[in-house]
Formats: C-alpha cells, sequence, structure tokens
C-alpha cells in the first residue's frame, strides 16, 4: 500500500464540543438511569445554605448489575445539564534557591548551636542572597524582558470542564467513576 492510498482512505473528524452528535435514537428508548442525584461541596470557605455556590461535583447514582455502563449520548445530556467549570489554578513554583534557604533557615532555628556558628551562617546567606539578586537582576537586564513560563495544560486536560460522578452501587459496594468533558480543542498539542 502507497502512502498516496493511505491518506486517500483516511477520514478526518471535526473536534471539539460545538460539533453535533451523529447518533440515530431509536423512539422506543427507555429513560436513562442516568440522572444527576446529589450535588456535593467541597468549599474552601463557610458559605450560606440559604445562598450555595454552584457545586463541586455532581453525583449520579445507578444499579449496577442493571445499568450498563453510559453511552456517548447519555454523557452529552448529563454534561449539557452542568455549568462549566473555571481551568484549575496553576501550582505556586518555589525555585530551588527559595527552598534551599528555607530548609536552612528551619534547620538553623531548630538545631542547637553556637552564637558564633550562627553568625557565621547568617553572613553567607545574606552573601548568597546578595550575589543571587545581582545576576538575576543583571542576567534579566541583559536578556531585555521578564522570564515567564508558558501554562501547563495538563492539570486542564485532565480535570476538563465539566464532571460527573458515577456511583455504581453493587449489593452494597460503592464503585466512583468520575467522568470529564475534555478541552483537548483549548489547547491544541500539534
Amino acid at each position: 500500500m502507497d502512502n498516496g492510498s493511505l491518506f486517500k482512505s483516511l477520514r478526518f473528524l471535526s473536534s471539539g464540543h460545538s460539533v453535533p452528535l451523529h447518533i440515530q435514537r431509536t423512539p422506543e428508548a427507555p429513560s436513562s438511569p442516568y440522572q444527576i442525584f446529589f450535588h456535593l461541596y467541597k468549599p474552601s470557605t463557610p458559605f450560606k445554605k440559604t445562598a450555595p455556590p454552584p457545586p463541586d461535583f455532581s453525583v449520579v447514582v445507578v444499579n449496577a448489575r442493571t445499568s450498563p455502563m453510559p453511552t456517548i449520548s447519555e454523557l452529552t445530556q448529563l454534561f449539557g445539564e452542568l455549568p462549566e467549570l473555571p481551568p484549575p489554578a496553576p501550582r505556586k513554583r518555589i525555585s530551588f534557591a527559595q527552598q534551599k534557604l528555607a530548609a536552612a533557615s528551619t534547620a538553623a532555628s531548630t538545631g542547637p548551636s553556637s552564637s558564633a556558628s550562627q553568625a557565621s551562617t547568617a553572613e553567607t546567606s545574606l552573601a548568597k542572597r546578595a550575589i543571587g539578586w545581582v545576576w538575576s537582576t543583571w542576567w534579566m537586564a541583559k536578556k531585555g524582558d521578564t522570564l515567564t513560563r508558558p501554562p501547563n495544560p495538563f492539570p486542564s486536560l485532565k480535570m476538563g470542564n465539566k464532571i460527573v460522578v458515577i456511583a455504581a452501587v453493587d449489593a452494597g459496594t460503592i464503585s466512583f467513576f468520575r467522568f470529564g468533558q475534555g478541552v483537548f480543542t483549548e489547547w491544541p498539542m500539534a
């Protein structure tokens, strides 16, 4: 098989959640067991019960013995009921030099030492900080711009913008399955 016939047989599919699903439904389809049953809140701050924020998780409870895995149309229906979640906040990164300084300061404050050794470590740490600051400002001035990292796409790809948790109950044993609507169109990789 040559490359020409191989590329002719490939088919490109449009991506994204704005593209409608092309699934034929049968008119006698039974009602779906996948309905949102619980809203779970895991807030970092207290809130009024009369004015709750949007839920952190939406839970669907099904019988594992009688309900099959959800189809794409059932998941699309569930995701249609949910609000979009904001992307996760980026992690605060601490440089290696700041980690070393923090470790040295905690070790110096907890360990027994004489006042002469404390004065010498304070002088060396002050000198190291001053040299590091001068070097970094000189490097930035030489480069001409600030060093900013592009945002990491993988937390957003892992979380998605809509999340539903399906709790499958099998004779008292509960299994949780987390389904998320991906954001692959917002973070192109190629």
